[in-house]
């Protein structure tokens, strides 16, 4: 009675053990889950975060561009030009109607001024977005609290500029942009043209464009001179915000869309604490109630499982064997039941589909289907038979496991393998002739990828019928595999006769060949199975035939040229292909076709610096296709159309910027063929590394 209970206590150690790992891998399950969540949570804060910041970096540069759009509308006015002003007194009144309209073209615009430095330069004469004129020091001091030698100071830098700047002034921002207008021939033909914008405006601006912007954030002027203006002195300045990272945080950098603006964000880098915010105190708490839970309920099924293992036990055991480990005794009462049982379900379900396609069937077997796992509710079946000779068992298994992973809605496959035929045996199910067809050429497929064939039957509408199909699909592979034995052997020189034929353009001498192989072939009542056996063999042929003479095959039509059911429409487009690949154009049409390249590519030497220059010009002057005018571009410089475009536009400006420095950046842009300046700007940077204002600066 002792080492009775000795024995019985020892499983129950066992399974205590066992459902305390368990209980510990749930907990460690538990925090990899929280750790995963955390790192999930905080990314995507993170992403909503970042793209919060790039909606707020790019409203602020749409909203810069919209003033960049109004200075090009004073600019290319000749209403606004300083010699019209000045022939007519009251030139300043009607200006003036018509100045005050530009103020509801953006929702941060407070207030602009327009000074004429050269046409009035004492008194200090500004043109203000409220319809009137006043005298510089006044408006500085009105609106900005400045003092008189503040707004001297102010004043100069103003005139002063030659490229666009953002003065910080007090709690405005200050975008100065300079004009030069260029259809004015006076010394005096220019302007300068200065918005106003509250920094507390542009802030509200861009926390109701990001919600979720974070409280510590930067803005950068990106290749636009930013400075701040205090006591009469212009100080630079770098950032507007003050960004200073917190502790263990991380900065997040957005561009705006055309990289005017840099918009930097310090956030803090804790997940748990992100986490934590995010979900209640009560899920925690619950984590830990159902750890704990796990822990008690492994210590009650430690006494559930271990009674009934040990009555049967007790049950199948020899009583003079009961004092040994129960586990031994358990290990041995399961390898007695299989050898008992003889069969397993697999063996069973073979031997099953065995018997059906050996023409034994009953009415019994439709009891055995849902035990067996096997579903015939289709509407139509046919067998199809696929090559297996010499194949190891284990081997056979995986193909026929691999075959019924094929099973779809649209048709459903079972397998068998068949060692004394030399085959695997698959039952096709399916509702319509498209889902068989589909279902067909999908086992066509896997068989030549185990380089075997596959033969079908017919298709009968009752499973009762699956050995007439298995027959027919006997024959045909066997009458397959004779003819591949007898005559296969021929593809290679036929393959070799097709190329060199369609390389010296016989088509008739293709057509001969053609039609050779079709009476030999049809002499042998070819089945679907055998012309899918001459398809893979001839395109492998072609395939070798390719790489010797350095072409490449179109692998789709191959692909489709494998699926062919019959064979005047294979050899047809075999031909087809064959002419494509192999056959070469007379030297004659090439040298025409480079000289028509050529002369492409030097109409768009011409016509480079037109801003409406486009690919659809060129094909309207040659009458060409787009695709082909492209082809032919990059055909002889290449790169493609739009590259080489850009190439001989920024090429052009970098000799214009060295050598006529009397021209501003918007002039070169506008001769060189782009409208805006900011897009010019952004590929000259792109490509040089620099701003055209930059290269210009003597090094």
């Amino acid at each position: 009675m002792h080492k009775k209970l000795r024995s019985t206590s020892i499983m129950s150690r066992y399974a205590m053990l066992l459902f305390m790992v368990i209980a510990t891998l749930a907990a460690i399950l538990s925090y990899i889950l929280l750790n995963f969540a955390a790192d999930r949570f905080e990314s995507y804060e993170l992403q909503n975060m970042e793209a919060g910041m790039q909606s707020a970096a790019d409203d602020l540069e749409n909203q810069y561009e919209v003033l960049t759009d109004i200075v090009h509308k004073i600019q290319v006015t000749s209403y606004y030009q300083p010699n019209i002003v000045r022939m007519d007194a009251y030139r300043d009144i009607e200006l003036l109607k018509d100045f005050v309209y530009f103020k509801n073209f953006s929702p941060l615009l407070n207030r602009y001024f327009l000074i004429y430095p050269d046409l009035y330069p004492l008194p200090q004469k500004a043109f203000t977005s409220d319809g009137q004129t006043s005298y510089f020091p006044f408006y500085c001091q009105t609106f900005f609290g400045l003092k008189a030698e503040e707004s001297a100071s102010l004043y100069q830098h103003i005139v002063s500029a030659r490229e666009r700047e953002c003065l910080i002034v007090g709690e405005h921002a200050l975008l100065i942009f300079p004009i030069r207008f260029l259809e004015a021939q006076l010394p005096d033909s220019r302007a300068v043209m200065t918005f106003v914008i509250p920094v507390k405006q542009a802030l509200a601006r861009m926390r109701q464009m990001a919600a979720n912007l974070p409280d510590q954030f930067a803005l950068t002027m990106v290749g636009i001179a930013l400075n701040r203006f205090q006591d009469g002195l212009i100080q630079p300045l770098s950032q507007v915000g003050g960004l200073s990272p917190e502790q263990g945080g991380r900065l997040i950098t957005v561009h705006a869309a055309e990289r005017l603006l840099d918009l930097t964000a310090s956030v803090p880098d804790d997940k748990w604490a992100l986490l934590n915010s995010a979900l209640p105190g009560w899920v925690f708490a619950g984590f830990a109630l159902c750890l704990a839970l796990v822990a008690v309920v492994s210590v009650l099924l430690t006494r559930v499982i271990a009674k009934p293992l040990r009555n049967l036990i007790n049950q199948h055991t020899p009583p003079g064997e009961r004092f040994k480990n129960e586990f031994v005794q358990l290990e041995e009462l399961v390898s007695r039941m299989e050898r008992e049982n003889g069969n397993s379900m697999r063996q069973l379900r073979s031997r099953t589909l065995l018997t059906m396609l050996r023409g034994y069937y009953s009415e019994g077997l439709m009891k055995r289907w849902g035990f067996l796992q096997l579903d015939f509710h289709w509407h139509r079946y046919c067998v199809q038979v696929i090559a297996a000779a010499e194949l190891e068992e284990d081997e056979a298994r995986s193909r026929v496991a691999a075959i019924e992973r094929l099973t779809d809605r649209h048709a459903g496959f079972l397998a068998v393998h068949i060692p004394e035929d030399h085959v695997i045996a698959v039952i096709n199910g399916f509702s319509t002739a498209e889902d068989g067809e589909a279902g067909q050429r999908q086992l066509q497929r896997l068989a030549q990828a185990w380089d075997a064939v596959c033969s079908p039957g017919k298709a009968y509408d009752t499973p009762q019928r699956l050995s007439i199909s298995y027959m027919e699909a006997m024959t045909a592979h066997l009458r397959t595999l004779k003819w591949q034995s007898e005559n296969l052997t021929d593809m290679h020189t036929f393959a070799i006769q097709l190329v060199t034929a369609a390389e010296r353009g016989d088509d008739e001498g293709m057509r001969q060949l053609c039609d050779q192989l079709t009476r030999q072939i049809q002499d042998t009542e070819a089945s679907r199975t055998l012309i899918a056996s001459i398809a893979a063999r001839l395109m492998t042929e072609l395939g070798v035939l390719a790489g010797e003479r350095h072409v490449v095959l179109d692998r789709q039509r191959v692909s489709m040229l494998t699926l062919l059911p019959s064979l005047p429409l294979l050899l047809k487009d075999t031909c087809d292909l064959v002419r494509d690949t192999f056959y070469h154009e007379p030297e004659e049409h090439l040298s025409r076709a480079d000289g028509i390249a050529q002369a492409i590519v030097e109409y768009v030497q011409e016509n480079a610096f037109d801003p409406d220059f486009d690919l659809s010009r060129i094909a309207d002057q040659f009458g060409l296709s787009n695709d082909y005018i492209s082809m032919m571009i990059k055909k002889v410089t290449g790169t493609a159309f739009m590259e080489y475009l850009t190439e001989l536009r920024l090429d052009q400006a970098r000799q214009l910027l060295r050598e006529r420095p009397d021209l501003t950046v918007n002039d070169v842009s506008l001769q060189v063929g782009y409208r805006k300046a900011s897009n010019f700007i952004r590929k000259f940077k792109e490509k040089y590394g620099c701003t055209p204002a930059q290269y210009r600066q003597p090094a």
